[in-house]
C-alpha cells in the first residue's frame, strides 16, 4: 500500500508532460522519470502490481512524489536528464564517466582565431569534434596552424600592433599587424574547416596542384611553403583510419557481463573513425538492452551544455520514445538527426566493432561485481547499494562506544561513518551494547541501509536483528567473525560459504567499522583523561579547558606543546600557559626520577 503522502499525491496529479521525483522516507530522490502525461504515467507504478523486482522494489520505497509541469515533451525529456544527472538516484541507469570532450573551435570575428574547448555555446563560432584525446586535439591544432597560419589569440584588432612570435615562426599570418588582407585570411579559415569537416583529400590534392604550378613558375620560395603545408596535413590524416563512407555519426554499444554494463561511442567524422569514449553504466539490475540505450542516448546527448549531435547516430539496441528523441536531436542540432539501428551492411560493421571495443572494457572486475556476487551468495532481493556495518569498543565495559561504516556502491561514504556513546548498558556485554546502538541508528528510519555487516558471530547477529524486530524493520544482515572470517546470517546454525571476492567487501566494510570504534573509544578515553588532568591545574577552569581540549585533544599532544603554543590558545593567557606547561613537566620529572630511585 503506498503511503498516505504518496495516495494524497496520486489524488491531485496533472494531465501534463513533465518530470516526476519519487523520494523514500528521508526525502532523499530515488527515481526520476518523465511522461506525456503524468496521472497515467505515475498511477501505473501504485495501480498495477510491478512484475520486475526492481520496480517492486522501487515502489516499496517511495514515500513522496514531487512532478515538474513542462509545455511539451521535449522539454521533459531535457529535464530529465539534466535531473538524472544532478542528483544521480539510486534506481535509474546512471553515467559513471560525465567528463567533457574537447573541441576545436573558430571563432566568428572579422579574423577568426582557431583554439581548443571543452565548452560548446550559441556564439557563432564553428566548433568541430568531439575528440577523445584533449592531448592529441592540441597536437592537431598546432600542426594545422603550420598549414594554415590562424591565430590563436585574442587581441584587439581593431589598432595596429606590433606581430608576436607566432607571425616569426610562420604559425600566424599577423593581421594584428596588417601583414595579411581579409581576402587572403578567409581562404585560410575556409581550407581549415573544409579539413575538419572532412575533406582532407581535396584540400591535399589542391595544394599539390598549387606547389606544382609554383615549381613550374620557379616560385620556389613558395613550393616550399606549399610543400610543409601538405605534409603538416598529412600528419594529422594518419592518426586517423578510414571507413568508405561519408558524414559524421556516432555508434553506440552496449556490452553487458554479469553486473557490469558498459556503454561506448565509437565517432565517425567526416567518414573516419577519431575516437571512442566508454561510460561504466550502474544501476542496471534487471534492466533490459532497450530502457539501457534508451538512457543512455537522453543522459548523453540532453544536457544543457551537451555533446555535439551528429547528423547519424547508429544503435545497437531499439530506443523507447525514439520519435521524440529523434526530434528533440534534430532540433538540438539543427539539421536532421537519423537515428536508426542497423540490420545489414556496413553499418552493421561498425556497430559491430563498437561491441567489440565496449567488450573490452568489460575485463576488470569492480566493487559493482563483488556487490552482485553478494547478492547472490547470500540470496538477497536487491542489490546491497547502501551496506552499513556496526562494532563496539569498550576497555572492561568503560567508556564503550560504538561505530557504523557506510558504504555507497561499494566504496566507503567518509562522512556518513558515525559513533555512539553507549548510554544504556553499564557492564561488558557486546550484544546489548549492540542492541543499543543499532535501534539508535534506525529509530528515525533515515537513509535505510541495504544490508547491514556486524563484527562477531552468531550472537551478535542475533543481538542486530532483535533491535531491527523491535523497530518493525527487515533488513538482510550478516555476521563476519575473526579469524576464520566465517559468514554467519539469521536463521542458520552453520556459516554461509561466500565467494572471496564478495568476502573482500565484507572484511573492508567490517574493518571499516572496527577500527572506526576503537579509534573513537581511544580518541574518548584520550580527552576524558586529558579533562580530568586539566581539572587539576590552577588557573584552568570551564573554558580554558573547553579551548585546550579543542586544541590538543589529549594528554600525549599537550605534554609535547611548548610554552608559546599552549599560549596561542585561545583565553590563555602566559601565565596559565607557563602553569599548564609547568604541570606536565614536572610531574613527568617527579615519575622518572621515582622510578630511577626504584
Amino acid at each position: 500500500m503506498p503511503s498516505s503522502s504518496v495516495t494524497e499525491r496520486l489524488e491531485n496529479l496533472p494531465s501534463s508532460p513533465g518530470v516526476y521525483l519519487m523520494k523514500d522516507t528521508g526525502g532523499k530522490i530515488i527515481y526520476i522519470g518523465k511522461a506525456i502525461s503524468l496521472k497515467n504515467r505515475i498511477r501505473t507504478y501504485f495501480h498495477t502490481t510491478p512484475v520486475a523486482p526492481r520496480t517492486m522494489a522501487l515502489v516499496e520505497r517511495v514515500d513522496d512524489i514531487e512532478w515538474i509541469v513542462t509545455n511539451t515533451e521535449k522539454e521533459a525529456l531535457i529535464l530529465e536528464s539534466n535531473l538524472i544527472k544532478l542528483h544521480k538516484p539510486r534506481y535509474n541507469v546512471r553515467l559513471t564517466d560525465d567528463g567533457s570532450f574537447p573541441y576545436i573551435r573558430i571563432t566568428s570575428d572579422a579574423y577568426p582565431s582557431i583554439t581548443v574547448t571543452r565548452a560548446v555555446r550559441n556564439d557563432g563560432s564553428a566548433y568541430f569534434g568531439p575528440y577523445t584525446s584533449a592531448q592529441a586535439t592540441r597536437q592537431s591544432v598546432k600542426v594545422l596552424r603550420k598549414a594554415f597560419p590562424l591565430r590563436s589569440c585574442s587581441k584587439d584588432l581593431r589598432r595596429v600592433l606590433r606581430p608576436c612570435l607566432n607571425y616569426q615562426l610562420r604559425l600566424c599570418v599577423g593581421p594584428c599587424a596588417g601583414k595579411t588582407d581579409p581576402d587572403t585570411y578567409a581562404q585560410l579559415v575556409t581550407g581549415v574547416q573544409r579539413f575538419l569537416e572532412g575533406r582532407q583529400d581535396d584540400i591535399v590534392n589542391e595544394l599539390k596542384r598549387e606547389m606544382r604550378d609554383a615549381a613550374t613558375d620557379m616560385d620556389f620560395e613558395r613550393a616550399a611553403t606549399l610543400r610543409d603545408r601538405i605534409a603538416a596535413l598529412e600528419s594529422v590524416r594518419e592518426q586517423q583510419y578510414v571507413e568508405p563512407r561519408r558524414g559524421d555519426e556516432d555508434v553506440i554499444a552496449i556490452a553487458r557481463r554479469g553486473p557490469q554494463v558498459c556503454a561506448l561511442i565509437l565517432m565517425v567524422r567526416g567518414g573516419r573513425v577519431t575516437g571512442q569514449q566508454s561510460y561504466a553504466l550502474r544501476g542496471t539490475e534487471g534492466v533490459e538492452p532497450t530502457e539501457l540505450m534508451t538512457a543512455f542516448v537522453k543522459q548523453h546527448y540532453f544536457h544543457l551544455e551537451g555533446p555535439y549531435v551528429p547528423k547519424g547516430i547508429l544503435l545497437e539496441h531499439a530506443i523507447e520514445e525514439a520519435d521524440a528523441i529523434e526530434n528533440l536531436l534534430t532540433e538540438i542540432r539543427g539539421s536532421r538527426v537519423q537515428v536508426s539501428v542497423p540490420r545489414a551492411g556496413l553499418k552493421t560493421k561498425l556497430v559491430a566493432l563498437a561491441h567489440k571495443n565496449a567488450e573490452s572494457m568489460l575485463k576488470k572486475p569492480t566493487a559493482a561485481d563483488a556487490l552482485y556476487v553478494l547478492k547472490d551468495a547470500l540470496r538477497l532481493r536487491s542489490y546491497p547499494y547502501r551496506i552499513e556495518a556496526f562494532d563496539v569498543s569498550n576497555l572492561a565495559g568503560a567508556e564503550a562506544m560504538g561505530a557504523m561504516a557506510v558504504f555507497i556502491d561499494g566504496a566507503p561514504q567518509f562522512s556518513e561513518y558515525r559513533s555512539y556513546k553507549i548510554r544504556s548498558v553499564a557492564t561488558i556485554d557486546d550484544y546489548a551494547m549492540l542492541k543499543e546502538i543499532v535501534g539508535r541508528r534506525y529509530r528515525d528510519r533515515e537513509g535505510r541501509a541495504d544490508f547491514i555487516v556486524v563484527d562477531g558471530g552468531k550472537g551478535q547477529v542475533r543481538a542486530v536483528r532483535d533491535a531491527l524486530t523491535m523497530l518493525g524493520l527487515r533488513i538482510p544482515l550478516a555476521g563476519l567473525a575473526k579469524r576464520e572470517e566465517l559468514v554467519y546470517v539469521p536463521g542458520r546454525s552453520a556459516p554461509v560459504a561466500v565467494p572471496q571476492i564478495a568476502l573482500n567487501v565484507l572484511m573492508r566494510i567490517r574493518d571499516e567499522a572496527h577500527r572506526t570504534a576503537i579509534r573513537r573509544h581511544r580518541n574518548f578515553r584520550s580527552r576524558k583523561l586529558l579533562e580530568s588532568t586539566l581539572d587539576q591545574i590552577p588557573g584552568v577552569g570551564k573554558q580554558r579547558k573547553v579551548e585546550l581540549l579543542k586544541r590538543f585533544g589529549s594528554v600525549a599532544q599537550l605534554k609535547k606543546a611548548s610554552v608559546e603554543e599552549i599560549q596561542s590558545v585561545p583565553a590563555i593567557d602566559k601565565t596559565t600557559a607557563r602553569s599548564v606547561f609547568s604541570f606536565f613537566n614536572e610531574r613527568s620529572s617527579t615519575t622518572r626520577v621515582s622510578a630511577a630511585n626504584t
